[in-house]
């Protein structure tokens, strides 16, 4: 089994994930196929004997949008950045809790 990790585009609501999600799942080898609206971001786990990434990335486009893989380099600088950010806000919160700290 083979995950890859793709950024979407064009969707707007739940009914275009599930849309995208139906309609990947009905590919022969794909096991799972999970979209994400807020992140615009999907992951699909497949059987690449069965069917290949290039198949997977049409199915999107005959969907109505647009979908690219994302290269796991740029997916952990995107979670490292998400990261900093997160403790950035929890410490400016806590310093604004704090009497005296300002």
């Amino acid at each position: 089994m083979k995950t890859i990790h793709l950024r979407i585009t064009g969707m707007t609501c739940a009914s275009c994930v599930l849309h995208i999600e139906t309609d990947i799942k009905e590919l022969d080898g794909v096991k799972e196929a999970v979209v994400n609206l807020p992140l615009k971001r999907g992951e699909v786990t497949f059987d690449p004997d069965k069917v290949d990434e290039k198949r997977i990335l049409e199915t999107v486009k005959k969907a109505g949008y647009k979908a690219v893989v994302e290269e796991a380099e740029r997916r952990m600088h995107l979670v490292q950045r998400n990261r900093r950010r997160t403790t950035q806000t929890h410490a400016r919160k806590w310093r604004a809790a704090l009497p005296g700290y300002a």
